[in-house]
């Protein structure tokens, strides 16, 4: 058996390990949700909440918590390893080391959550993403007597073919293909919740049909409108990806696409901000389409509102998304995005309007699009004035919070064994409202 050989039968092995492993995971949530009932300890108006996650992104952590942390809640627990940004109104509660080297990272993480629950009486539990976290908060809130919230933040990919492209997990990382057993247990573990929050009307849509969820809610990540400075008088990057340096993301597309715009633009300027996997074989084809000079890799950075403060146009060619908080920032900021046309990107996106969708993967036309608004400075202003003012409405750290103080008081305001119908965060009809003003 040659290497290739060997090589492909240890990703087979791995692949089957992981699947046994996610499916037996899967199945004890669904026990855990099956013999414990539903919470019906009566929830309180300024609720205690724990929240269960994984943050790499500071930003990210910030967009999500922050808004929460001002929606009228008595407590808020975070449950994560590692360092994270002081919130007002939040503490940071991770596992200790001694619980970790003992039962492992997840496991201590459902011990620690379940622990931290009691002690803290918690009303609602909700977690991020589906493995581990959100399944860890179901878990937690049926052993303790709250109710349970998961976050979709990724889309639906982290439900179909059992989270097989859901590459943020290790576990889900090593599935090689779909499969329609974990899906259907994936799927009745969503709708196990009490509530599941999405980040736009294409995940909503999916969870209502595929799941019986009793209520969902759209409620996007943030920005802190406070913090947006006006923009410069000249803008000196042209194209900008912002975003982790991973398959999902599809960088190498990006720098195709700058290669295709740069022979009808030759002075264009480029930035990539963001780090991963993928930096070696970013760097290795920026040489080789021979834009060194013209392609500024940032790597990862603090903060990247200098970056898209200084970005024209912001470009996107994932294959998945739910909706980037990147890109509601960068339009924020007045840069006009030219999109894959996936996940929930078309409730800030209108085509023409507040920017452009493009069939993922096509190079030809993300280029078409970007090279038309490059080189018309009038369509430029129109369309990079019309996405602020959509972002500003959707993605408002005051709206979103809001959104989060609404949904919280009709869950404290039921003392039954579900929250209360219908669904009543809608942020895509916010946003249109605002523009229809």
């Amino acid at each position: 058996m040659n290497g290739a050989a060997k090589a492909a039968r240890s990703r087979g092995i791995r692949g089957t390990a992981a699947a046994v492993i996610v499916g037996i995971w899967y199945a004890a949530t669904l026990l855990v949700a099956r013999v414990f009932p539903r919470g019906r300890r009566p929830a309180t108006a300024a609720g205690r909440v724990v929240i269960v996650g994984t943050f790499h992104n500071v930003g990210w952590y910030l967009s999500h918590i922050v808004p929460l942390s001002r929606a009228g809640l008595s407590d808020i627990v975070v449950v994560s390893d590692g360092d994270l940004p002081e919130v007002p109104g939040v503490r940071h509660d991770p596992p200790p080391s001694w619980l970790t080297a003992l039962l492992g990272r997840t496991t201590a993480r459902f011990a620690w959550t379940v622990w931290v629950g009691r002690r803290s009486a918690a009303d609602l539990f909700i977690g991020f993403h589906v493995i581990p976290n959100g399944t860890i908060a179901l878990a937690a809130a049926r052993l303790t007597g709250g109710r349970a919230c998961y976050q979709m933040t990724g889309g639906p990919i982290e439900l179909i073919g059992g989270g097989y492209q859901a590459t943020e997990n290790q576990a889900l990382g090593r599935l090689r293909v779909p499969s329609a057993r974990l899906e259907r247990l994936a799927l009745q573990v969503a709708g196990a919740f009490d509530l599941v929050v999405v980040r736009g009307t294409s995940a909503r849509r999916f969870v209502a049909e595929r799941t019986t969820a009793p209520e969902i809610a759209v409620i996007p990540g943030s920005v802190d409108l406070a913090r947006i400075p006006a923009p410069p008088a000249r803008r000196t990057c042209d194209l900008i990806f912002v975003g982790r340096l991973a398959p999902t993301k599809r960088p190498l597309q990006f720098l195709d696409i700058v290669a295709a715009v740069r022979r009808s633009i030759p002075g264009i300027r480029a930035r990539i901000v963001g780090d991963g996997a993928m930096m070696n074989a970013v760097r290795a084809r920026i040489t080789e389409l021979g834009l060194d000079a013209c392609v500024e890799v940032a790597g990862a950075v603090n903060d990247a509102l200098p970056s898209v403060l200084d970005a024209r146009v912001f470009v996107l060619t994932s294959r998945s998304e739910g909706l980037s908080i990147a890109m509601a920032e960068a339009m924020i900021c007045g840069a006009v995005p030219v999109v894959a046309d996936v996940g929930d990107l078309g409730d800030l996106v209108t085509d023409g309007e507040t920017g452009f969708l493009i069939p993922p993967g096509d190079i030809e036309m993300h280029a078409v699009r970007a090279i038309t608004i490059l080189q018309d400075e009038a369509r430029w202003s129109r369309l990079s004035n019309a996405a602020a003012v959509r972002a500003r409405a959707y993605n408002g750290l005051t709206h979103v919070s809001e959104l989060w103080r609404t949904r919280l008081a009709a869950l404290g305001a039921d003392d039954s064994h579900r929250l209360p119908g219908p669904v009543v965060a809608d942020a895509p009809l916010a946003a249109k409202e605002h523009k229809g003003r």
